[in-house]
């Protein structure tokens, strides 16, 4: 398997970048699925018995999850300032 690999890179090395590329994107998107499910179902067996909010779909929470984002996001633009 691993002669294999070797090969396919030094035979042409596009192929094993797309290959890596098409990977890493997978292995992002299950990342973030997986976090999004967990949100959703703290969501549920959390705020929904405490703060008695409606339960929340994964789409729901991928949505919210976005809007989060959108509105805080992580960076500064004040990078040599420390807060």
């Amino acid at each position: 398997m691993k002669e294999q690999l070797l090969k396919i890179y030094k035979d042409d090395g596009i192929v094993a970048f797309i290959i890596v590329i098409i990977l890493t994107a997978l292995i992002f998107v299950g990342l973030e699925c997986l976090y999004i499910s967990i949100g959703a179902y703290l969501w549920n067996i959390v705020a929904v018995p405490m703060l008695g909010l409606p339960t929340i779909t994964f789409w729901q929470f991928f949505g919210l999850h976005i809007l989060i984002t959108m509105l805080m996001p992580r960076y500064s633009y004040n990078k040599g300032e420390k807060n």
